[in-house]
């Protein structure tokens, strides 16, 4: 029996200013649409918590939020193992973004995972937007410093630290 979506979302969002911005997004319950059964937790929480400053074409953002590597979607129901496992890297984290023109950007980050906070990851994501003929093209490359909290391992293994990199292109007509 298909339930579906039981969960609420909250997102607050201040703009102290012109260039500064604070937002919280909070989250309950289950999100889990194949069995709604297997997530029975229906604790209230804060997924993020930050701070924007912008001026001109960079933008600093300090606090807990999701890393920048591939596209995190935490609100979405049917997340990809990727965007699952990342879930534990949004805490204490900054992240230094550029648009160097219309069509281009670069961000940089670094975070310390929820789960052992002597983990640090740091990361770089680059992207291009160009349009052809009726289509919008979108490109962007993400690297990731450590890749062990991307895979499950068995208890036996241990897997050693490597880079990871995700590459997308997405093109709309």
């Amino acid at each position: 029996n298909f339930i579906g979506l039981n969960n609420a979302n909250i997102f607050l969002g201040k703009n102290l200013g012109s260039n500064v911005k604070v937002q919280f997004n909070t989250h309950t319950g289950s999100v889990n649409v194949v069995d709604p059964e297997i997530n029975t937790d229906n604790s209230f929480e804060v997924t993020e918590a930050f701070v924007t400053y912008a001026l001109q074409n960079a933008q600093i953002k300090v606090g807990k939020f999701f890393s920048a590597f591939g596209e995190y979607a935490p609100y979405k129901a049917d997340k990809t193992l990727i965007e699952e496992k990342l879930t534990e890297l949004n805490n204490n984290a900054a992240e230094v973004a550029y648009a160097v023109n219309a069509n281009s950007y670069a961000k940089v980050w670094a975070v310390k995972a929820n789960t052992d906070s002597s983990k640090e990851y740091y990361g770089a994501k680059f992207g291009y937007k160009f349009s052809k003929n009726d289509a919008t093209i979108n490109a962007d490359l993400s690297m990731l410093s450590d890749a062990r909290e991307m895979f499950l391992a068995p208890v036996t293994v241990t897997l050693t630290k490597a880079n990871a990199f995700q590459g997308q292109v997405a093109v709309n007509y």
